[in-house]
């Protein structure tokens, strides 16, 4: 029994995700991700948030102000490698 529903860009068909997005949406979409994890690494690294951080409390040991700024960097990098193990798919 084959069932079609269009659902947003796709179409499911026999249980099965089929994108139907030209390469030139894939690309915008990819885009506007980076340009908005830009803005939040920004946001994350910028002096008025970190500065609610310097603190001299200890985090297993490390300042606090250290383990945001690794956690937050380390979060923009997981963040970066899945828009682009997604997006590579898509491709």
């Amino acid at each position: 029994m084959l069932i079609s529903i269009a659902v947003g860009v796709g179409q499911i068909l026999d249980g099965s995700i089929v994108t139907m997005e030209d390469p030139m949406s894939v690309e915008v979409t990819r885009t506007k991700r980076l340009i908005g994890l830009f803005l939040l690494g920004y946001l994350l690294l910028n002096h008025p948030l970190i500065s609610l951080f310097n603190s001299p409390r200890l985090v297993w040991g490390i300042p606090l102000l250290y383990a945001y700024i690794f956690g937050a960097w380390a979060l923009i990098i997981i963040l970066v490698a899945l828009i682009a193990r997604v997006d590579s798919r898509q491709s």
